[in-house]
């Protein structure tokens, strides 16, 4: 049977902008320019699997509850922009710039658990497993507070891509 890769990514592209002035361009705008690269792309694949603890172990092996990498993950888009603006200083040339990576600040995903599909949630909760851990937190205390603490376990940064980030500098070519 036929079944995608994980690397398998249905729609794919890259849009790039770039504009440039070179010394004719007046005195405030004169070598200056503009990059804008807006990439996105389908989701990635991953096999759906019955929920297990991320935080608490479990089965050494994921039991697939679906086809091979039948599962596809959200969508991805990214836009980052740089602004640059060069001056002339004797003999050499300074290059300034502003970079902006991920100047919309998306929240793209990079992973998912294979029992929900969600970067935040690996479903064992719901579990009969999960079901009498929390019971048995009750017990002892706060059933929210227990809860509150395993998800904030599954939720990692690592699931998602990399928030804005400014960068300022400057660049010497001799």
């Amino acid at each position: 049977f036929v079944s995608p890769l994980d690397f398998d990514q249905r729609h794919t592209g890259n849009v790039s902008i770039d504009y440039r002035i070179g010394d004719d361009g007046g005195k405030l705008l004169r070598n200056a320019g503009m990059n804008l690269l807006l990439r996105f792309g389908s989701g990635l694949r991953y096999t759906p699997s019955k929920a297990r603890s991320e935080v608490f172990g479990g089965s050494l092996a994921y039991q697939p509850t679906a086809a091979l990498n039948s599962g596809t993950m959200p969508t991805t888009i990214n836009l980052d922009m740089k602004f640059e603006k060069a001056f002339d200083i004797s003999k050499w040339r300074v290059r300034t710039y502003l970079w902006i990576e991920n100047a919309l600040d998306k929240q793209n995903v990079n992973a998912v658990y294979n029992s929900t599909g969600l970067p935040n949630n690996d479903g064992y909760l719901t579990t009969a497993g999960g079901q009498a851990w929390l019971q048995n937190s009750t017990t002892l205390g706060d059933s929210d507070f227990s809860s509150n603490l395993y998800e904030s376990r599954v939720s990692t940064s690592s699931n998602y891509s990399s928030p804005r980030q400014v960068r300022i500098g400057f660049r010497v070519d001799l």
